[in-house]
């Protein structure tokens, strides 16, 4: 028997969902699905992309300068590649956040969902294994180590 839509909406484990968005086709996985809960749940859905720091530390202010230059299309670039990936089914009021990371990625979306008391992250996971998972690490997988909430992660599934 399933339980119908409405038995969820006044659910207060899940009233803030953070979904972790890097343009790759993992993320619009893991954005479709989040948008899924939040629409289930009634719950409020935040996309948020972090731009790590890459360069050495002798140009980070350099770095750090053009790409506050750059925020705003960035940004904007995020909020098409949404709508894109939910078309009409996505949320009116979806908040898009694009943010200088200070340090790795996983770290600063567990800064920002602790910040923002958000009860879920959603984010898709590349599913790497053996020496790239090695040599690559996975920000996923330190995400669900750190993080003061619930973690979903989404593996993109092959046809």
């Amino acid at each position: 028997m399933a339980l119908g839509r409405d038995r969820y909406q006044d659910n207060p484990q899940y009233q803030n969902i953070l979904v972790a968005f890097d343009f790759s086709e993992h993320a619009r996985e893991a954005v479709r699905q989040a948008r899924d809960m939040a629409s289930i749940y009634g719950a409020r859905l935040q996309a948020f992309y972090v731009i790590e720091q890459e360069v050495h530390p002798a140009n980070y202010y350099r770095w750090k300068d053009s790409m506050i230059k750059g925020l705003p299309e960035i940004e904007k670039e995020a909020r098409a590649a949404l709508k894109e990936t939910l078309g009409e089914e996505g949320p009116e009021d979806l908040k898009v956040k694009v943010e200088i990371g200070e340090g790795k990625a996983h770290q600063e979306i567990s800064n920002f969902a602790h910040a923002h008391k958000v009860d879920l992250v959603v984010m898709g996971s590349h599913g790497l294994s053996g020496m790239e998972r090695m040599l690559l690490g996975s920000t996923t997988e330190r995400l669900v180590r750190i993080s003061s909430c619930p973690v979903l992660t989404i593996k993109l599934m092959d046809d």
